[in-house]
Parts: structure tokens; sequence; C-alpha cells
């Protein structure tokens, strides 16, 4: 004994199937705009673009590319911390 007729199974599954990929195609096309890089990651691709050479003319390049401005405040802020937790 046949619940739904033929027809009508096909149909339900042609339904569920359009629907399924109308889902992933509208999250395909939906993604999120991507992010401008941080400061931290802008920082951090620098680091990991440094030269691996161990010239001395490779090393010098490097260390004026290195930004150490504001490291002094930076260990202002470590210190800050630790005192608070004494």
């Amino acid at each position: 004994m046949e619940i739904l007729p033929k027809k009508y199974t096909i149909l339900f599954v042609a339904t569920v199937l359009s629907v399924l990929i109308g889902i992933m195609a509208y999250s395909l096309w939906a993604k999120p705009n991507p992010q401008p890089p941080t400061q931290y990651e802008q920082e951090l691709s620098q680091i990991q673009t440094q030269s691996t050479s161990d010239e001395t003319a490779a090393i010098e390049t490097d260390l004026q590319d290195t930004d150490l401005t504001a490291l002094d405040k930076e260990l202002q802020d470590i210190e800050a911390e630790l005192n608070q937790a004494d």
C-alpha cells in the first residue's frame, strides 16, 4: 500500500533539493566583507617578512625597519598591571 503517489514523492524531493541549493547559494553569496588588518596584524606580518640573512647589512636594515617607539609605553603598562596584581 502506497501512502503518497510517486509523483508527489518526486515533487517533495525536488522541492527539498531546491531549498538546500538555495541555502547553499545564499551562504556563498552573502560572505562578509573582509576587515582591513589591524595595526597588530600589520606589525606581525612585518616581523615575519624580515630577512633571514645573517649579513650585517641585512641585520641593519631589519633594525631600522623595526618600530620601537611604543616599547616604553608597553613596558609601563606591563609594570602597572604587575603592580596591581600585588
